[in-house]
């Protein structure tokens, strides 16, 4: 279980890295190519790793779902 945790914490630094990245390009894209960042965020193309459809699945989801399995496997029995 241990591993899972080390696992998971890896998947959301992944994540946090994504976004920064993600938040560095839509910078990059408004001061030198302003032409195309009303199209790029209309079309969310900066949300690398998650979406804003529901139904979506995505890095965010799984790490999600990753998240809730874990702290159910540590819940007590009752």
């Amino acid at each position: 279980m241990r591993d899972k945790k080390i696992a998971l914490t890896k998947l959301k630094d992944i994540l946090k890295q994504i976004d920064d990245l993600a938040s560095d390009a839509e910078e990059i894209v408004n001061e030198h190519f302003k032409e195309f960042s009303v199209k790029a965020d209309s079309y969310g193309v900066f949300q690398l790793g998650w979406s804003s459809n529901p139904y979506d699945i995505t890095l965010s989801t799984i790490v999600e779902d990753i998240e809730d399995e874990l702290e159910v496997a540590f819940e007590p029995a009752e």
